[in-house]
This record gives C-alpha cells, sequence and structure tokens, in this order.
C-alpha cells in the first residue's frame, strides 16, 4: 500500500533514486514489509526443509497425529481399505 500512495503522489517506477523527501517514509514502510514478506518466505522453506529433513522422527505411528477425539476423527490414519460386493 505505501507505494500506492507514493504513486498517487507522483513517484514514477524504475528509477534509479528519489530526491523527494516526503516519499523517504513510505519507502522506508514499504521496505520492512518486503523485509517482513521475505522472513516469512525465508521461514515457510525451512520449515519444509526441516519437515523433510526429520520425517523419519516427526512420523506419526499413532494413528492420530491430531489428538483428535470428536465422531468426525474418530476413523483411523489412513483409513481401512473398504472392499465393496
Amino acid at each position: 500500500m505505501p507505494l500506492y500512495v507514493v504513486g498517487l503522489e507522483g513517484m514514477t517506477r524504475r528509477m534509479q533514486h528519489y530526491d523527494v523527501a516526503e516519499w523517504h517514509p513510505w519507502l522506508i514502510v514499504a521496505a520492512v514489509g518486503a523485509g517482513i514478506i521475505a522472513c516469512g518466505i525465508a521461514l515457510q522453506i525451512l520449515q519444509l526443509v526441516v519437515s523433510i529433513r526429520h520425517r523419519e522422527q516427526l512420523r506419526d505411528v499413532t494413528g492420530d497425529p491430531w489428538d483428535g477425539r470428536t465422531l468426525e476423527w474418530i476413523t483411523f490414519s489412513p483409513p481401512p481399505i473398504s472392499i465393496s460386493p
């Protein structure tokens, strides 16, 4: 959203340097937001790597990985194969 604001104030895209002092707070907010998004993506990738690397230790052997006790969770995991006649 901060980039929309500075765009409405007249900032054009694809310039190397901006000399308008009123835009600097908006650009800093946009950079912080991009950093937060980058951290979220990095943490998602890290979670995938950890999950794949430690999949044998993290594997569920109880048949109830969510510890669910309500009716919709009362089936086995994986569900039993039913063969209809």
